[in-house]
């Protein structure tokens, strides 16, 4: 067998491989998977998987835990901490920029061990006007570390701080990594707008129930810091995927450039990796016929010991002027009010009472302005005719207030939240389709959401 020895061979056999052929790859830093081919979609899902292991290279880059600047009023001094969690496996690097004179420094491990000045691991480059305090991973433990600046001059100093993991090489596990972009929607006709998003996973495995802030910095200095979610609503398409998002609302306040960073915590340890690991077929009798089976899938939950601090760069957002003229009237905060709520996508039913005749519906509540803030009021609309309910939305029937047996439609939850009502059938059906819009306070409605169905046969 020849091989090209500029490419490095991966094969992926349903048959087997001949010792010889297997050996020549391996020389060749390929990786060689047999699949049963009477599982073949079941296997390929498994060799799939372990390529990605395999050769996703993302253990041996830098992770950046901590990139920010402080501004030290004289005779002052400021601290950062950060979390060192057990996903981390390389040397700890800590370098400080300052702008005239050195600035006193500490940093003290989660034992309260103390670094300083006069230790091995501290490096000082006045020509830089830099210090770079560097601990091996053998003294690196995990928890909570603090580093302490002090500014002793007479004037306000500005010190840039930025943490990071080295290199790993011989790492057991994949560390948490987070990559951040952004996305203008600038739609012919439509208000532009600016969706953020995080992807936050170790490995290929998502993480959930961390904190997730924007903080994004306006040419005129200010900086607004929102939340991101994973909660499938708003700019976010699928719950619980690990990626975290959110659309910027406010960028009618002033063209111009917006630049983007992302901060990741756990200080409270409530964050979890979630593994999810496909098991079996739950018929594999189907496979066998050439058909996509439907799989069973073991989720494990992994909680985070010591917590997360990660920081990532997102992007510069770039507004031209005439968009901002074009779109907005006014550069008053009220301008936001030219957005309207966002589409609700994750209605469901999540009870049906056939004695009661009721049913309930849970959802994600939109905001007002895209998806922040607080709604007016919503519209529920209701119809036997699917096809109207989807087509006509505007001629279907309305849920009154005293059809609603639990919720109040006058007062909606803050974005983000999750929603849950209680409905009574309409006398006149026996089956529906239901839908819903949010309305914002100067009587802006969304579009209407996606549709569901529920019955009482037999009625």
């Amino acid at each position: 067998m020849f091989i090209d020895h500029d490419l490095v061979p991966h094969v992926i056999s349903c048959k087997g491989v001949q010792l010889e052929v297997e050996n020549a790859i391996k020389e060749n830093a390929g990786l060689c998977h047999e699949v049963n081919p009477n599982r073949t979609l079941t296997s390929l899902h498994h060799a799939i998987d372990t390529l990605h292991y395999a050769l996703d290279d993302s253990n041996t880059y830098p992770v950046q835990l901590v990139n920010e600047v402080l501004e030290i009023q004289s005779h002052s001094n400021m601290t950062s901490s950060f979390i060192w969690d057990e996903y981390l496996y390389g040397d700890l690097m800590i370098s400080i920029y300052y702008d005239d004179d050195s600035p006193v420094v500490t940093l003290q491990s989660p034992e309260k061990h103390q670094f300083s000045e006069s230790d091995e691991e501290y490096i000082k480059e006045t020509d830089t006007r830099s210090i770079l305090i560097y601990v091996p991973k053998i003294k690196v433990s995990n928890g909570k570390w603090t580093l302490n600046v002090m500014n002793w001059k007479d004037a306000t100093s500005e010190v840039h701080i930025l943490v990071k993991s080295t290199n790993i090489t011989d790492a057991s596990e994949y560390p948490i990594t987070v990559r951040s972009w952004t996305k203008l929607f600038n739609e012919n006709g439509r208000v532009p707008k600016v969706g953020i998003y995080t992807d936050v996973i170790q490995g290929h495995h998502p993480l959930s129930d961390v904190t997730v802030t924007a903080h994004v910095h306006r040419e005129d200095g200010k900086i607004h810091v929102i939340e991101l979610f994973d909660n499938g609503a708003g700019a976010d398409i699928e719950k619980h995927d690990g990626i975290y998002s959110r659309y910027y609302p406010y960028i009618h306040q002033s063209p111009g450039s917006y630049h983007v960073d992302v901060h990741v915590t756990d200080s409270e340890t409530k964050g979890v990796i979630v593994k999810k690991e496909i098991i079996a077929p739950t018929n594999p009798e189907l496979e066998d016929l050439g058909n996509i089976p439907d799989f069973r899938y073991n989720i494990t939950k992994v909680p985070l010991e010591f917590g997360l601090t990660r920081t990532t760069a997102a992007g510069t957002i770039r507004i031209p002027e005439q968009t901002n003229r074009r779109h907005f009237r006014s550069t008053s905060p009220n301008s936001e009010h030219s957005y309207l709520p966002v589409r609700v996508h994750d209605l469901k039913i999540i009870k049906v009472s056939k004695a009661e005749k009721s049913f309930v519906v849970s959802w994600t509540a939109p905001g007002s302005h895209l998806d922040h803030g607080k709604a007016s009021y919503y519209n529920f609309i209701y119809h036997n005719d699917t096809n109207l309910l989807l087509d006509s939305p505007e001629m279907a029937k309305t849920f009154q207030k005293n059809s609603i047996l639990n919720g109040n439609k006058s007062d909606p939850a803050i974005a983000g939240s999750e929603e849950k009502f209680k409905f009574r059938m309409p006398a006149e059906y026996s089956a529906i389709g239901f839908r819903l819009c949010a309305v914002s306070s100067h009587n802006k409605g969304c579009e209407y959401s996606n549709m569901v169905t529920v019955g009482f046969p037999g009625k």
